[in-house]
């Protein structure tokens, strides 16, 4: 976070991204301060949460090649705010019509 603060760089964060971490951890009994990254996430100019609605929805119906609900949405998020996504998920970097980093 230190670093995209400093560069200006806007990063979306699906909210369903969160959840999963969410998740993960707690099913995993990880310890993680969830409430301070929700600030920092706040409080940064660089970083802004989406949250999952109708136009997302709407563009979930045409994905019919990702069976993944929690990669659907991240995708379909990315599609309507025509950026980006960050990822290692091979599956994702071959789909044409996203462009992936990493």
């Amino acid at each position: 976070m230190r670093n995209a603060n400093k560069e200006k760089t806007l990063f979306f964060i699906p909210s369903i991204v969160i959840a999963e971490a969410l998740s993960v951890f707690e099913k995993k009994r990880v310890s993680f301060d969830f409430k301070k990254l929700f600030k920092k996430i706040n409080e940064s100019e660089n970083f802004v949460l989406i949250a999952l609605d109708y136009p997302i929805l709407q563009k979930m119906v045409d994905l019919k090649d990702v069976p993944e609900l929690h990669d659907k949405i991240i995708l379909s998020t990315a599609r309507y705010l025509d950026v980006p996504i960050i990822t290692r998920d091979r599956t994702l970097q071959n789909l044409p019509y996203i462009k992936t980093v990493w």
